[in-house]
């Protein structure tokens, strides 16, 4: 089966079966404009990070404080004799919002 001929970008001019392609020219726009595209990400991406990291630290300071509140109850229940644990909500507790 013989191949069609590739028609060049923008022009008249016709290149033979077999040597298709890009030009260098196309190659480095392209490039280029990855280049730019990737200076513009990557910063934005740290900042992401970042970002997460913080929130990630907050949380486990919120539970470890809620483990500790929730210790520090059962402790004092079993010294006083009484039978239930009151289980509230760390998050709404009032102890949980001096912690950052």
């Amino acid at each position: 089966m013989k191949r069609p001929f590739c028609s060049g970008r923008g022009g008249s001019r016709r290149r033979p079966a077999g040597i298709c392609g890009f030009t260098l020219v196309e190659l480095l726009v392209v490039v280029a404009l990855l280049a730019t595209l990737a200076s513009l990400a990557v910063p934005s991406f740290n900042s992401f990070l970042a970002r997460r990291a913080v929130d990630a630290t907050a949380d486990g300071l919120r539970r470890l404080r809620c483990s500790d509140d929730h210790e520090y109850r059962r402790q004092r229940c079993a010294a006083s004799g009484a039978s239930q644990i009151s289980r509230s909500n760390c998050r709404n507790s009032s102890t949980s919002s001096k912690l950052l």
